[in-house]
C-alpha cells in the first residue's frame, strides 16, 4: 500500500489549520505524525482548537487540575518500559524530589510526554537506554527526555519548532509535529 502525507510544515499551522484557511484542518497520519499516540494528540488539539473557535475564545481551553508530578511522571515512565521492552529498550525514571505538587491538564501533559516518548524510541535503531528525569528549577518543574539514539544536526534542532520551517524529512520518518505537539502543550501549560 501507499501512504500519502502532507508537507505539514510549509502547510499547516501549530494547530493543524491549512495556512490562510483556517476553517480547514487536518489531523493524523496524514500530517506526518506517526504512531497512535501521536495521531490521536494531533486530533486531540485539532479538536481542542475547533471547540475554542466554535466556542468564540482567544485561547485553547486548557483544563488545570491538582497533579502531583513526581508519581505521575512514574507511573507513565513504567506504563511506557512496558510498551517498549518488546522493542529492546529500556526506560527508566530519575528524580530526586519527594512530591512535586502543580496545576496542569492531565490529559494534555500525557499526550505530551508519550509524544517525547514515541519520539525519542523512533530514533534508538535496535533498542536501548531511554530516561525520562523529573526536577525543578525555581516555580518551574523541569522534564526532560533523554536516548541513545541517532540525533539531530544543530541545524535541524533549531529549526524543529519553529511553525512552517520544520525539517523536511521523508514519509515515515516523521514531520516533527509530534515534537511541536509537546511544545505546544508546554507552552500551554507556561512552559519553554
Amino acid at each position: 500500500h501507499r501512504n500519502t502525507y502532507l508537507d505539514s510544515p510549509r502547510l499547516l499551522d501549530r494547530y493543524y489549520r491549512v495556512r490562510g484557511q483556517e476553517r480547514i484542518m487536518f489531523a493524523g497520519q496524514i500530517t506526518g505524525v506517526e504512531g497512535y499516540v501521536e495521531s490521536t494528540a494531533s486530533g486531540a488539539l485539532a479538536a481542542m482548537e475547533l471547540a475554542r473557535r466554535l466556542e468564540d475564545e482567544d485561547e485553547l481551553r486548557v483544563v488545570f487540575a491538582d497533579l502531583e508530578l513526581v508519581d505521575w511522571c512514574r507511573t507513565i515512565t513504567s506504563h511506557a518500559g512496558e510498551l517498549l521492552a518488546s522493542l529492546g529498550i529500556t526506560v527508566t525514571f530519575q528524580t530526586e524530589l519527594v512530591q512535586l505538587p502543580t496545576l496542569g491538564d492531565r490529559g494534555l501533559l500525557e499526550q505530551l510526554l508519550y509524544a517525547l516518548l514515541s519520539n525519542a524510541a523512533k530514533a534508538m535503531d535496535g533498542g536501548g537506554r531511554l530516561s525520562v528525569a523529573l526536577g525543578r528549577r525555581g516555580d518551574n518543574a523541569v522534564l526532560t527526555v533523554g536516548d541513545e539514539g541517532r540525533g539531530m544536526s544543530e541545524e535541524t534542532l533549531v529549526r524543529l519548532f519553529q511553525d512552517g520551517d520544520g525539517p523536511n524529512l521523508l514519509p515515515g520518518a516523521g514531520a516533527g509535529f509530534g515534537l511541536r505537539l509537546a511544545r505546544t502543550i508546554a507552552e500551554l501549560h507556561g512552559g519553554l
